[in-house]
């Protein structure tokens, strides 16, 4: 059906003298004599819509057509958001075009055409798309999506300006953190602190803020600066108090408030464990800052001695300890499992623990003078270690190279290491028995020697750790049988 308001271009609310008003002027542009069918076409338009009853009839008529024409649009565009959703972005496409055909909606279908391009990874048609959009319209939606595009298309700085255009407009969470994450691999750490800053006087905190902090903490301390871990934290500590402190956020807190208190960035250490403390979190509670004389020669003594190669890392823990009064079982056992993992260490490599232990003597006085005790004690252990192992060998052929062979097979084997520390320490008690009994069987009979050893109690042990020492022992009970 032929809608004759657009044959006059006239609306359909138009006055009858604007009706013919315009028909005149239509007749004047479009004379019979030069343009008979132009005219018959606009004359017949005036005359039905001039007819009150006539333009009743044809508003009706053209109601109903307009609510078919309608239904079938609806129905295309429910099908293109139907395949955007379902990733079917070519259909989508395709019927995103046929919308923007029939001018319906248009800045709405061409942004769908726009998303759809995008998401199909047709990102030049959609950069297309969403300039022109924002050229027409400087709205929130175009503007992220034109940044959106600009990531994908890794031009970083146009996508930074299109995403600050669009937090300008609307200040979502989603666009906050999409400019943290942004601003984060672009390296722009005080914007990075800003955004936080803001984010927090905006909305609550949440987890993802928070590792947004830990890690730009990371950062500077890498830079050793302590005066910007402070500002962070002064500024926005008290905002932590409409967060779930989770397990895993917990303990990320407490290895940062070690930390902090480890590096002697005193100040910030001591912010950050009030406020733990203050909102629950009991596994601070009864730290103790040592804040008076703060010993700057330690202070730089423990970069360069964190960084020594030449120490085991496991002999580095003591000093932290050393610095960290703390009354709870969850430091209790972190310092037990230190211990017990020194301990360990003795067993395996008891040289490598008198070696390094006397590189801190040497290089590092004022950590040895804060910690000589603790390191004394595990210096000495090591060296009795050293002279069980040397006395309680079998002399000749079970020398030290079984005992290196041990130590391999632990390190190359997937044995638990609290596995290997429980069997070291029944070693420790049965060994010695064991190794006099294989002296005096061998005396008054060689074979005994090899039922001794191959009792299962101590075989099992034995073989556990180095398969190589019963055929050791074998070996040298027959070469002295012959």
């Amino acid at each position: 059906m032929k809608n004759l308001y657009e044959v006059l271009n006239i609306n359909k609310n138009s006055s009858e003298k604007e009706i013919k008003d315009r028909y005149m002027t239509l007749v004047r542009k479009y004379p019979p004599e030069k343009q008979p069918e132009k005219f018959a076409e606009i004359r017949e338009a005036y005359e039905i819509l001039s007819n009150p009853k006539q333009k009743r009839e044809h508003d009706r008529a053209l109601e109903i057509e307009l609510e078919k024409i309608r239904t079938k649009l609806k129905k295309i565009e429910k099908e293109a958001d139907l395949a955007l959703k379902n990733g079917d972005f070519e259909r989508a496409i395709k019927n995103y075009k046929k919308l923007l055909i029939e001018d319906t909606n248009f800045k709405k279908i061409k942004s769908k055409l726009g998303i759809a391009f995008l998401k199909n990874n047709n990102l030049k048609e959609a950069e297309k798309i969403f300039k022109e959009l924002v050229e027409t319209d400087d709205s929130f939606e175009n503007n992220y999506n034109l940044s959106k595009v600009y990531i994908l298309l890794k031009n970083y700085n146009k996508a930074e300006e299109y995403l600050f255009k669009a937090k300008e407009k609307n200040e979502k969470e989603e666009v906050y953190l999409e400019l943290l994450d942004l601003e984060s691999y672009l390296k722009n750490y005080e914007q990075v602190e800003k955004l936080i800053h803001d984010f927090l006087n905006k909305y609550n905190s949440n987890s993802k803020i928070v590792k947004y902090s830990l890690n730009l903490i990371a950062k500077y301390i890498k830079e050793e600066n302590e005066s910007k871990i402070y500002r962070l934290l002064k500024k926005n500590i008290n905002k932590l108090e409409s967060i779930k402190l989770e397990e895993g956020l917990i303990n990320e807190f407490i290895n940062l408030v070690y930390k902090l208190y480890y590096l002697n960035m005193m100040d910030s250490a001591e912010v950050l464990s009030e406020r733990l403390t203050s909102l629950g979190c009991t596994e601070l509670d009864g730290i103790i800052y040592e804040k008076i004389d703060r010993d700057y020669d330690i202070k730089e003594e423990i970069f360069d001695f964190i960084n020594d190669r030449k120490v085991v890392n496991i002999l580095k823990m003591p000093v932290l300890f050393n610095f960290i009064k703390y009354e709870d079982d969850i430091f209790a056992r972190n310092k037990k499992e230190n211990i017990n993992n020194i301990k360990e260490y003795i067993n395996i490599e008891p040289e490598l623990i008198v070696s390094s232990i006397k590189i801190v003597k040497v290089k590092y006085p004022n950590i040895y003078s804060n910690v000589g005790k603790i390191y004394d004690n595990i210096e000495s252990l090591a060296k009795k270690n050293i002279e069980y192992i040397t006395n309680s060998l079998i002399q000749n052929d079970i020398d030290r190279n079984v005992f290196q062979n041990n130590k391999n097979n632990s390190r190359n084997r997937n044995v638990p290491v609290n596995d290997i520390n429980d069997k070291f320490e029944e070693l420790d008690e049965k060994i010695g028995e064991s190794v006099e009994k294989i002296k005096e069987n061998i005396s008054n009979g060689l074979e005994k020697g090899i039922e001794v050893i191959k009792q299962k109690s101590i075989y099992d042990m034995v073989n556990d750790i180095s398969p190589k020492l019963v055929n050791k022992l074998e070996k040298f009970i027959h070469k002295n049988k012959k």
